[in-house]
């Protein structure tokens, strides 16, 4: 099944471009912040598709203050189906809480960030994308090892191996500017 991708992440474009069965779905890149992204996602959900992942799957909140997130990307990438059927109650209600979500922190500022930085949020957002790819491809394996791989794309079993990717992206969180609003 085709899908479409929407995404500001330039690391996650080229790596479906190079992947050839990665090619059936439908990519929607835009160099543009990720609320555009989402705006556009909704544009598609009001059209009929459905969400098939979190848009809020890369936004990190602090268990005391749920509504504040510690760890932020600037990078967001967001899948959905192609096929268009009636309104989805649920696609709805998740694409409306992200962008409110990301309207709240808009605040938050990434220019200035260091080429590292950058990178962690592209590979942080872009695994997170590739996982939704694998889960939805429906197939597993019986390999001994930590990680499963279908044609170019890895999933993470171990929650170990997550929680270390977590503490590298926790290093890369975002200050947020200071407005007189």
């Amino acid at each position: 099944m085709s899908h479409r991708i929407f995404t500001n992440n330039p690391l996650l474009a080229e790596h479906i471009k190079q992947q050839p069965e990665l090619q059936c779905h439908k990519l929607e890149w835009m160099s543009t912040p990720a609320i555009e992204v989402l705006t556009a996602a909704k544009a598609a959900v009001r059209e009929g598709a459905m969400l098939v992942s979190n848009p809020l799957s890369g936004v990190r909140t602090s268990h005391k203050q749920a509504a504040k997130p510690v760890a932020f990307n600037p990078y967001i990438s967001v899948l959905a189906t192609t096929s268009r059927g009636a309104l989805d109650f649920n696609s709805v209600k998740g694409i409306d809480e992200a962008l409110a979500v990301y309207r709240k922190n808009a605040g938050l500022r990434f220019s200035g960030r260091s080429d590292e930085s950058v990178m962690s949020f592209q590979m942080a957002d872009m695994e997170l994308m590739l996982g939704v790819l694998v889960e939805i491809r429906g197939q597993t394996s019986d390999d001994s090892d930590d990680t499963h791989e279908i044609d170019g794309i890895e999933e993470i079993d171990e929650i170990d191996d997550i929680e270390d990717t977590e503490d590298s992206i926790q290093d890369c969180t975002c200050d947020s500017i200071q407005t007189d609003s």
